[in-house]
């Protein structure tokens, strides 16, 4: 899970995906990058695979990164790990995966479309909204650890004052 600061407001970065089957739908159906473990990959090298393949971004080594523990989708578990973006300015965020389906259900067509067709940073606030309900603990967990390193800082700032 990718997050920054625009000012004071913390934002996280969400994608909504692609296909006819989600075109009009909207609150409640954002996900974070993530997708299916590789035999022979870590948890942490699918994270990260599946962050560039779907935004064009790099994860940091994983000794840089926070566990935010699991989230249990009733599609599939998902493990999630954050870190601050901390690029200057916004670039395009665009998504290499694709996924064919069948489409129109039971024609036997078999249609390609981007695993996500909108990505961007969104308030904590309307993160919840948007995500998926079983993953928005995600977001409870990441603004719990941003406000403990915050105070660690200005405690260590403080004493060293």
């Amino acid at each position: 899970m990718i997050y920054r600061y625009q000012g004071s407001i913390l934002e996280v970065l969400i994608c909504h995906p692609g296909g006819p089957y989600f075109q009009n739908k909207d609150d409640g159906n954002w996900l974070i990058p993530r997708g299916e473990v590789i035999d022979g990959e870590t948890l942490y090298e699918t994270a990260s695979r599946e962050l560039t393949e779907e935004t064009g971004l790099y994860a940091p080594d994983e000794s840089e990164v926070v566990y935010l523990g699991t989230a249990d989708d009733p599609r599939k578990v998902t493990h999630a790990w954050a870190f601050k973006y901390s690029a200057d300015d916004d670039f395009l965020i665009t998504c290499d995966s694709t996924v064919t389906i069948e489409w129109p259900p039971k024609t036997g067509k078999q249609l390609t479309f981007p695993e996500n067709d909108i990505t961007t940073f969104v308030d904590i606030d309307t993160a919840r909204t948007k995500l998926r309900p079983a993953l928005v603990v995600l977001i409870d967990r990441l603004v719990l650890i941003d406000r403990l390193l915050d105070h660690l800082n200005n405690t260590s700032t403080t004493q060293s004052e």
